[in-house]
């Protein structure tokens, strides 16, 4: 039954009540205001998300207006740095290359002591000869004159027939032969040695002439 029908009804009856114990007027009408006030409090609920919604929107642009020049700046600042860091990381590598390209092209195949062939990079070069200096009994950096003299003097003493060990004898005659073969080699501890196997020109030296 609608409030019209209702209406009708408390009409046809002055006291008020219809035969069947429906509600009067009076009720249709408060819950027809109730369900108007419903429906305004969710009409305002709804624009009040919405305004916030439209608030949080307009600040959300605003904060990207105003970090994008800032983050930009960072992002740059960080892909130079990591550009920086790769190009240093490169010369580096490229450095430690070059040095280690330098290091293979100065090594010298030698036969130690023992008499393996062994392929010694300068610094190893440097303590091989240091070895050959004491086990010929010389000072370190020896000339290669002074080699050659104590080779003269000693080697009767030191070989075999002559009352020395043949381990020793053997010992002593690579390391002179080592140094003779790196008299012409540079030390990394100095100046090589000079050569005296190459024979001197007769006319004189260059700027003589």
């Amino acid at each position: 039954m609608n409030c019209g029908t209702l209406a009708a009804s408390l009409a046809s009856h002055p006291g008020g009540h219809s035969r069947t114990g429906s509600p009067g007027p009076g009720t249709c009408r408060a819950a027809a205001a109730a369900l108007s006030s419903f429906l305004s409090a969710l009409l305002l609920t709804a624009l009040a998300l919405l305004l916030l919604h439209l608030l949080a929107a307009a600040g959300w642009w605003l904060f990207d207006r105003l970090m994008d020049p800032m983050l930009e700046r960072s992002r740059d600042a960080l892909r130079q740095e990591q550009l920086l860091r790769t190009l240093k990381h490169g010369e580096q590598l490229r450095q430690q290359q070059a040095a280690e390209r330098r290091r293979r092209r100065q090594s010298r195949r030698v036969r130690d002591l023992e008499g393996q062939l062994q392929q010694l990079v300068p610094e190893e070069l440097a303590a091989f000869r240091r070895l050959c200096w004491a086990e010929l009994e010389l000072p370190a950096h020896s000339s290669w004159t002074a080699v050659r003299q104590q080779w003269r003097r000693s080697s009767l003493r030191w070989h075999p027939d002559h009352g020395g060990d043949s381990a020793t004898w053997l010992r002593k005659q690579r390391a002179y032969d080592a140094l003779k073969d790196l008299r012409d080699q540079p030390s990394a501890e100095g100046p090589s040695q000079p050569s005296l196997s190459a024979p001197r020109s007769r006319r004189g030296w260059p700027w003589r002439r």
